[in-house]
C-alpha cells in the first residue's frame, strides 16, 4: 500500500485526527486520494505486453501451425522496465528507413542474458538510429528464457540448452529478411547484424575471433536442431 494511501487513512481516522472537519485541507486530501487510487490501479493492473509503435506490427517468425520448442517460462509474456520476459512465440518487427533508402538492412538482436530481452535500450532505440541513417532495421524478439548458453551460479558452471532456440530464431529472421527483400526494397547483399550481450552470440563472427559461425556444435544453416528441418520456403534462403 502506498504512503499516500496511508496518509489518507490516517487523515480520516477519528481517533488520530486532531482538527475538526472544518480544519481539514480538503484540496490536499483530494490530491492524496487521487494519488492513492492511481497507486492501487497500477498495483492491481496486469503487466502489459510489448508492441511496436503504430503502424508497425510484429511479424511471426514461424508458421502458427509449426510446433517449435518452448522455453521454460514462468508466466505469460510481459513487458516491464523496458524488457520483455517469457517469450514463446518469436517475432520480427520491420522499421523502414527515414528519408533516402540506402538498401542496407541491419537485423538487431537485443541482449538480456537469455533471461529477458532488453527490447528498448538494445532494440527500438537502435532501430531509431539506424533508420535515421537510411537503413532498414529488423528487430528480433527471440525466445527466452534459457534459450542459449548461460552461467549457472548454483553450480558455478556453464549450462548449454538442449535446443539453442535463440540461435534458431536468429537464423530464421535473417532468412525471412532475405525472402522479403523485394517487398522491403532492400539489397540482399547489404544485410548486416548487430547483437548486444547474449544477442551478440547469435551474430556471425569471422573465424579467429571469439567463436565461429556456424557454431561447431552442429547448428547449420538448414535442418536446425529441434526445428524439424526445412519448415517452408523461407528456409531455402541463407541465414548469414
Amino acid at each position: 500500500m502506498s504512503r499516500a494511501l496511508g496518509r489518507l487513512l490516517q487523515a480520516l481516522d477519528p481517533c488520530k485526527r486532531g482538527p475538526g472537519l472544518m480544519d481539514i485541507d480538503w484540496r490536499r486530501l483530494g490530491m492524496l486520494a487521487g494519488l492513492s487510487l492511481a497507486s492501487v490501479v497500477a498495483w492491481a493492473s496486469p503487466a502489459s505486453t510489448w508492441q511496436p509503435e503504430a503502424p508497425l506490427t510484429q511479424i511471426p517468425l514461424w508458421p502458427e501451425s509449426h510446433e517449435i520448442a518452448r522455453p521454460p517460462v514462468t508466466g505469460p509474456e510481459t513487458f516491464k522496465e523496458e524488457s520483455i520476459e517469457n517469450v514463446t512465440r518469436p517475432t520480427m518487427t520491420i522499421y523502414p528507413p527515414k528519408g533516402v533508402n540506402t538498401g542496407t538492412t541491419v537485423v538487431v538482436f537485443p541482449g538480456g542474458g537469455y533471461r529477458v530481452l532488453a527490447i528498448e535500450g538494445e532494440g527500438t532505440k537502435i532501430c531509431d538510429w539506424l533508420t535515421g541513417k537510411g537503413m532498414t532495421c529488423a528487430l528480433l524478439k527471440y525466445r527466452v528464457p534459457t534459450s542459449g548458453p548461460q552461467w549457472d551460479g548454483s553450480c558455478q558452471c556453464r549450462r548449454e540448452p538442449k535446443i539453442h532456440m535463440a540461435l534458431q530464431d536468429a537464423q530464421r529472421a535473417i532468412r525471412l529478411v532475405r525472402q522479403q527483400a523485394a517487398t522491403l526494397h532492400i539489397d540482399v547483399n547489404k544485410i548486416g547484424v548487430i547483437g548486444f550481450s547474449a544477442g551478440g552470440r547469435n551474430a556471425p563472427v569471422p573465424k579467429g575471433r571469439t567463436w565461429v559461425w556456424p557454431p561447431p556444435s552442429g547448428f547449420a544453416y538448414r535442418g536446425m536442431a529441434g526445428a524439424g528441418g526445412e519448415v517452408d520456403a523461407v528456409d531455402r534462403h541463407a541465414s548469414s
